[in-house]
């Protein structure tokens, strides 16, 4: 079973009766079964369950439209009247109760508003019971479409699966790669279409892939093709959890990130490469503004072109050269460019300026020094770990 916000696995609660408590390997998310035996749970147990940082907690609060993991169906979320700063998540199927880090801890649920919680519940079913059908029939029939379009018929397997496609075909029709150079640097550069680019993070067992060389036998068996092309994706912390916002497959495995803090991805502006019927890139703040959810979606910084004009605070003379990869936006498709030539590496101007010679509207940079770029016939044994990898098939 996999926590609802960030996709980590849980692991089950020592402190509880097996299959009751459950606690989120990642991000320390509590998930209890059955509400009504924490009636039961006294202060001091609460706080040795809720181990995890508060912090980490109210990012991942601000997540919405999460699913029950046991029940499948959207969790209701419910703000406490008498601390209106926490909100938990209950299922209205089953009354599983969802709590993020921090939160059980400085709320321990009392019988009295367990009782409350039943008859908001109630109250709230009765109320959007026809909204809900609705909800439900126009989502099966978006997945049904969703498949049809991107799934073969019947599979014995539970992955997801694409037609299989020679990669030879796929390069010539879909998927291109070539070198170029630009101010005496060299690049690879990667053509996808929208329909052609995934993003991975976990594996099927809910861990950090990490390595390039997992990323191929996770994405092979996924997607039931040996991918043109491998690039990690985006800026990450200890524990290869992304810094900023990722999106796979329409859930939501991170948050959007809007701290302030220092380094390339809080230099702003900042922004969200995403991909839904096309490819877009957005500052973060734009994004916010966004009420459809993205396909897959990453977030990094900073922002190298906007609307084809290198922002301006790239210094022509910036002595910091590095490897440096990134993705940009030009006429329905991505490019995906990574420096390849040891002898000179770009700084952010003469990268940003390479994206602007190949005819990008907007680009956005990804990550750079440890950054690599594999294709379908290169080795992948390296020993560096990643956050997230960009897919191309």
């Amino acid at each position: 079973m996999f926590c609802p916000k960030c996709g980590g696995k849980f692991e089950e609660i020592s402190d509880k009766e097996p299959g009751e408590g459950y606690r989120c390997k990642q991000c320390s998310g509590l998930w209890f079964q059955r509400e009504s035996n924490l009636s039961e749970v006294s202060d001091e147990t609460a706080r040795s369950l809720d181990r995890g940082d508060a912090t980490i907690g109210k990012i991942y609060d601000l997540m919405s439209n999460i699913n029950c993991p046991t029940c499948k169906i959207k969790l209701v979320s419910i703000n406490e009247p008498d601390q209106d700063h926490i909100h938990y998540e209950i299922c209205r199927n089953c009354f599983g109760v969802y709590f993020d880090a921090g939160e059980f801890s400085d709320f321990v649920i009392k019988a009295d508003n367990l009782s409350r919680i039943h008859d908001f519940v109630e109250k709230l079913v009765n109320k959007i019971l026809y909204l809900v059908a609705i909800s439900l029939i126009i989502s099966i029939t978006n997945c049904e479409s969703f498949s049809r379009k991107r799934l073969p018929s019947a599979s014995k397997s539970s992955e997801p699966t694409r037609e299989t496609k020679p990669v030879s075909q796929k390069i010539q029709n879909q998927t291109r790669s070539k070198i170029v150079e630009y101010a005496g640097v060299q690049y690879r550069a990667v053509t996808v279409v929208p329909e052609h680019i995934e993003l991975i993070l976990n594996n099927e067992n809910g861990d950090r892939i990490q390595t390039f060389s997992n990323a191929r036998k996770v994405a092979t068996k996924r997607f039931q093709t040996t991918p043109f092309g491998i690039m990690n994706g985006g800026i990450f912390e200890p524990g290869e959890t992304p810094t900023g916002l990722h999106i796979e497959a329409y859930k939501t495995l991170n948050p959007l990130n809007v701290k302030k803090g220092k380094g390339n991805f809080f230099t702003k502006p900042n922004g969200v490469f995403f991909v839904d019927k096309t490819v877009r890139i957005l500052s973060t703040t734009e994004y916010m503004q966004r009420e459809r959810k993205a396909r897959i979606a990453v977030q990094s910084g900073p922002l190298l072109l906007r609307s084809k004009q290198i922002m301006k605070h790239f210094s022509k003379n910036n002595p910091s050269r590095k490897t440096r990869n990134g993705v940009c936006t030009k006429n329905g498709k991505s490019i995906f460019l990574i420096s390849i030539s040891d002898a000179k590496k770009p700084n952010m101007y003469d990268f940003a300026m390479a994206f602007k010679k190949m005819g990008c509207s907007d680009a956005l940079y990804l990550d750079g020094t440890i950054s690599k770029l594999v294709l379908s016939d290169e080795p992948s044994n390296w020993g560096e770990r990643f956050g997230a990898f960009f897919i191309f098939l």
